[in-house]
């Protein structure tokens, strides 16, 4: 009887160090994110950018983890605040 019952708490053991093993794998595979070929991340670029996405056109007025822009083209005109990781394109001077 005392045999059974040390074998039970020794499985149990391991198991909860695999569980344990697994979950501190998982915290710390982190993705690593990368913009597509020819954009930029909101969150690389400085303030004061003019910059354009697929659906809008705005400038960023404020660094932080989600920056906030002014969108003066598109649908949404106004100061909204915009996730760091959107992808966007610089726009320069007689580039349209």
């Amino acid at each position: 009887m005392k045999t059974i019952n040390k074998i039970k708490k020794t499985n149990l053991s391991l198991r909860y160090k695999k569980i344990a093993k697994l979950a501190t794998k998982a915290l710390n595979d982190q993705p690593e994110y990368k913009p597509q070929k020819g954009l930029l991340f909101l969150e690389d670029v400085p303030v004061g950018t003019i910059f354009k996405t697929e659906t809008m056109e705005g400038v960023k007025i404020n660094d932080s983890i989600n920056p906030v822009v002014l969108i003066y083209d598109g649908s949404n005109i106004g100061k909204y605040s915009l996730a760091g990781k959107c992808e966007i394109q610089i726009i320069t001077k007689g580039d349209e």
